[in-house]
């Protein structure tokens, strides 16, 4: 959000004449260009006018020109070191362009000025929150405690604001990210809804509580969410994406599908046609899958993440020869393409190349040491050809790599084929133990059922 500067000038009549013309431009019509050329002609008459180089500022920052907005923002604060809009003004650029120690800097001067002003608190939490952010992904930081600190103070500055303005939906909404950030997943929700009490139909807080419940996994409710702000707002094609790209994850294709389409009505993008290919594929109807996928190579023949999916149906239709070519076109876009290199790896062993499909799993796994499916692959090339030892050491290597990161997510079956290697060698106990551990990791899956059967055939 920015300032939007309508101060009484005090000035003579050509003056005041260019200056109401750039507010009604800058504020109601929102004609940036023409606000940009009616303060020009103030700042020419009256090149002390302060409020008109900030409001100059403004107009070419929305016009994208941002240095030049910069240069108007300084300029506004040289002539008037206590104008605080300039401050925040200046601090929102920084920002953006990720100087956050800089932004800080001038929010905090913006305060100083004006104390009683809630946009900057607001500022202030969401550059704070981007530091909590950055911060968490660096264990350095969050050991030192920067990540705690960040949080703290993104949640005083988010308060002090509503204290100043209980209903400021900007602020209220920023705070519900926040919440959904931190985990606090019942703060999130409530304050979102806190905002559509005050205004129901707030279309950044339907969208921001959708991805809430679906993070949740509350589909059900996400998709109510989205085709509630979708009501309020048809021309948002974001809204159709979104929806679809939910329906997609919940496989409810034909629905995804008809949602992509209206995107694609208005907009041609490469990532809408390889999520409606990937909804046909879902479907059943592969050729016009196929269909798709051309349409977004023509839109854009450097997309690696089109040819791995042209390779992906070759591959369904048992066209190895022809999957393996688009595989290796995507490699050569994108050279650290794990996932290609992991389907290229399947094609190849698919046509009993297992020297090539060994060389093109060790590549996957190179890139993305978590790719489960890679190790499972791999793993049964292995085994299949009695190097069990080799099969032990990738499965133990794969256990390491999700103990470091604390996760156990599919690991019940690396656990069941390292239990399979330990009985194909005879170490009875050891595979009785992985295959207890698939048990404990996911009872009720079929796996589960067959680890039960091969245990008892151990004893």
């Amino acid at each position: 959000m920015i300032f939007l500067i309508t101060g009484s000038l005090g000035c003579g009549k050509p003056e005041e004449r260019a200056f109401k013309k750039g507010l009604n431009f800058l504020i109601d019509k929102k004609d940036y260009k023409s606000a940009a050329t009616e303060f020009n002609k103030v700042v020419e008459l009256n090149p002390q006018n302060a409020e008109a180089h900030g409001n100059l500022g403004i107009a070419l920052d929305e016009l994208g020109e941002r240095e030049k907005a910069m240069t108007e923002y300084e300029r506004a604060i040289q002539i008037d070191p206590g104008y605080a809009r300039g401050y925040y003004n200046l601090g929102l650029v920084l920002f953006r362009q990720g100087k956050l120690s800089d932004a800080e800097e001038k929010y905090k001067k913006a305060l100083l000025l004006d104390p009683k002003n809630p946009m900057v608190y607001n500022a202030l939490g969401n550059l704070y929150s981007e530091l909590m952010l950055r911060s968490d992904s660096s264990e350095l930081m969050v050991a030192a405690g920067f990540s705690l600190r960040y949080k703290e103070q993104a949640l005083d500055s988010f308060k002090k604001g509503l204290i100043l303005a209980p209903k400021d939906t900007d602020l209220l909404n920023n705070l519900a990210i926040f919440y959904s950030e931190t985990g606090e997943t019942e703060k999130a929700i409530e304050t979102f809804q806190k905002v559509l009490k005050i205004n129901p139909e707030d279309v950044v807080a339907l969208h921001n509580l959708s991805f809430v419940y679906k993070k949740e996994a509350e589909p059900e409710k996400a998709i109510e969410t989205l085709k509630e702000a979708a009501k309020i707002n048809p021309e948002d094609i974001n809204l159709c994406y979104q929806l679809g790209i939910t329906y997609k994850d919940e496989k409810k294709y034909e629905k995804a599908i008809s949602e992509f389409k209206k995107v694609l009505g208005k907009r041609k993008d490469v990532e809408v046609y390889l999520n409606l290919g990937y909804c046909y594929l879902g479907a059943g109807e592969i050729e016009k899958a196929m269909e798709v996928y051309r349409e977004a190579e023509a839109l854009d023949p450097n997309n690696s993440t089109v040819y791995n999916s042209i390779g992906a149906i070759y591959y369904s239709s048992g066209e190895m020869e022809k999957a393996i070519e688009e595989y290796k076109k995507a490699i050569s876009l994108r050279p650290n393409f794990s996932l290609a290199y992991f389907n290229l790896g399947d094609a190849y062993k698919s046509l009993g190349k297992e020297n090539e499909a060994i060389e093109s799993y060790k590549k996957s796994i190179a890139i993305d040491p978590y790719r489960t499916g890679v190790y499972n692959q791999l793993g049964s090339i292995y085994s299949s050809n009695k190097e069990y030892d080799k099969a032990i050491s990738l499965y133990k290597r794969y256990f390491a790599l999700m103990e470091k990161i604390g996760s156990q997510k599919e690991t019940y079956l690396i656990h069941y084929n390292l239990a399979n290697v330990y009985r194909k060698k005879g170490l009875k106990d050891k595979a009785i133990e992985e295959y207890e551990e698939v048990i404990k990791l996911n009872p009720e899956d079929e796996l589960a059922k067959v680890s039960r059967h091969l245990i008892k055939s151990l004893k």
